[in-house]
């Protein structure tokens, strides 16, 4: 606000009220003399000044497209320049000196980060978030397939017969590995909207880990609340 009210009291004043010494002229153009500059210009610095404070003993004008602006600070041309609203061959001109010079001279160029740093960064950052979505993504996708079954049918049964086993077997400490809706054996009864699935496959935690076992599964569906119930029994480990 403060920085709005300025340049917009700055633009009000006439040009011969208020005046600095000129710089000497940019690439042979005639200097515009006033600086603080009137309303157009004015509209444009509120545009690409950032809201820093004014260093008043720092007062330097820049040449770009042929309009002579400022004063800006040190602090105001870096932004500037890092941003990329001025370009490196932009002239600058403060009091004290006799001619324009290149704006480099001034404010350091940004560093930018070669090609093989920015490749080594994303190497570091990608290839362990691809190793635990490889990983951990199955795992992730099948839990939440079996946790979210809404209709009685026989691939919906297997699924939250498989959500029921897991978390039965959660509780002993062991991880199961299922096999595919294809080898399982799945009865709807219909009546009632139970369900009998029978699970195969394997264990791959706890004291059991590298064991086969079979699971048989008595599911009921709720469809009032679209949801399945259940109890597992494990009938043989192998």
């Amino acid at each position: 606000m403060l920085l709005a009210a300025s340049l917009g009291k700055h633009a009000a004043f006439d040009c011969d009220s208020w005046r600095e010494t000129p710089p000497p002229p940019a690439n042979g153009s005639r200097p515009t003399g006033c600086f603080p500059i009137c309303h157009t210009r004015a509209v444009l610095l509120l545009l690409l000044l950032p809201l820093l404070p004014m260093n008043t003993r720092e007062a330097f004008y820049v040449h770009v497209h042929g309009e002579q602006l400022g004063p800006y600070t040190i602090r105001h041309l870096t932004h500037l320049l890092q941003s990329g609203l001025i370009s490196t061959e932009t002239l600058y001109w403060t009091e004290g000196m006799e001619q324009w010079q290149t704006i480099t001279d001034l404010v350091p160029l940004p560093r930018v980060p070669r090609p093989w740093v920015r490749a080594a960064i994303a190497a570091v950052v990608l290839v362990p978030l691809l190793f635990m979505a490889w990983f951990f993504g199955p795992t992730v996708v099948d839990g939440w397939r079996e946790q979210t079954q809404r209709e009685y049918t026989a691939e919906g049964a297997y699924w939250a017969g498989r959500g029921v086993v897991r978390s039965f077997l959660a509780e002993r400490k062991e991880v199961p590995s299922f096999a595919a809706f294809d080898v399982a054996k799945v009865q709807l009864a219909g009546e009632g909207h139970a369900a009998k699935v029978e699970l195969s496959g394997q264990i791959l935690g706890g004291s059991r880990a590298g064991r086969g076992a079979d699971w048989t599964v008595h599911l009921r569906f709720d469809p009032a609340e679209r949801e399945w119930s259940a109890a597992p029994t494990e009938t043989a480990a192998r």
